[in-house]
């Protein structure tokens, strides 16, 4: 069952007995619009001679957004996806000095949230949320060397891809003030302020693999050819696999800002809603698991995992959304 269903229908299980403690009627509301939302990553890694590299990716999203909300009296439940496909990162710092990768991702966010009014102008909500994002990196490396005397450059290369699952998922409480302003009443403000605590983790497969090497050399190396000291039929394919993990944890402030325009039919509202959260996961703990393939390049190589000490990697992720909705009563 995927998130999207599991969180619609603990929403709607949550309503029920909240709203049965309340005798005004249920009513029911859909909202769908569009948006950005900017997602910034700052890595800082230290190596073990003291030094440290940045790296700072970033992308755009114009994610749809769809939430259903239920109201009665005081009390209001809502669940909210916002969704986006691939997008091209961004990427800039030291640590793409030497390297020049390609980076895409993908943008999936879920909430989950109760409201209480505790006036006409204050209310209090408690939520939970989720951030999956499928990141790809891909770089290859161009190279041309000579393996066989006599024989012309070969012109190879080294690609490396890592596909990796990011997720962010916690607790989310905010404090909300509502003013309507106007002569007519029917713009409304709501300004937010609150904290969310997120656990972080992030996990995947990774490779980097020969390719374009000529079948001269490779049946040179095999010992068909040529006389070598150590044959072996594996150099095109030849290199790493990896298996990569990280977690950490974050207590954050959460800022946003709401404008809405309630039309003449008060079914009929439009929210242009602001909003930043910045999640400063500080020293996470990774884990690196190395297996060679064996071949030509990699025949004496070990298997290998390598922990990095928690003062390693710091990661901090800022997300800033601007969105437009529309949302219709449904009775």
């Amino acid at each position: 069952m995927n998130k999207a269903l599991t969180l619609t229908l603990s929403a709607i299980l949550l309503a029920n007995p909240i709203f049965a403690q309340d005798s005004n009627p249920i009513k029911w509301g859909l909202s769908v619009g569009t948006g950005q939302t900017t997602f910034e990553q700052a890595v800082i890694t230290t190596e073990d001679d003291g030094s440290q590299n940045f790296s700072m990716d970033e992308v755009d999203f114009s994610p749809t957004m769809i939430s259903i909300d239920a109201r009665s009296g005081k009390h209001q439940v809502s669940f909210s996806t916002n969704a986006a496909d691939d997008e091209q990162l961004s990427l800039s710092g030291s640590s793409y000095n030497t390297s020049s990768p390609t980076k895409t991702s993908d943008y999936d966010d879920q909430s989950l949230t109760y409201t209480y009014s505790l006036s006409n102008k204050w209310k209090f909500s408690l939520g939970y949320n989720s951030l999956s994002m499928s990141k790809n990196r891909l770089e290859v490396s161009p190279r041309s060397d000579v393996f066989v005397t006599g024989d012309p450059s070969d012109d190879w290369a080294v690609t490396e891809t890592i596909d990796q699952t990011r997720d962010s998922s916690g607790a989310t409480a905010l404090v909300s003030y509502v003013q309507p302003f106007g002569e007519s009443g029917k713009w409304i403000g709501v300004g937010r302020l609150g904290f969310t605590a997120q656990d972080y983790d992030a996990s995947g497969p990774g490779s980097t693999a020969v390719s374009g090497l000529s079948a001269s050399t490779e049946s040179c190396y095999a010992g068909t050819t040529c006389s070598v000291s150590n044959p072996n039929t594996l150099m095109n394919g030849d290199g790493y696999d990896y298996a990569y993990s990280s977690s950490g944890d974050s207590t954050s402030v959460v800022v946003g800002f709401s404008l809405i325009y309630v039309f003449a039919n008060p079914r009929h509202t439009l929210n242009l809603d602001f909003s930043v959260r910045d999640n400063d996961y500080g020293d996470i703990g990774a884990t690196l698991v190395e297996t060679p393939r064996g071949g030509w390049f990699t025949e004496f190589a070990q298997d290998q995992t390598i922990d990095l000490p928690n003062n390693n990697l710091e990661i901090d992720e800022t997300l800033t959304s601007v969105s437009l909705k529309w949302r219709y009563g449904l009775n």
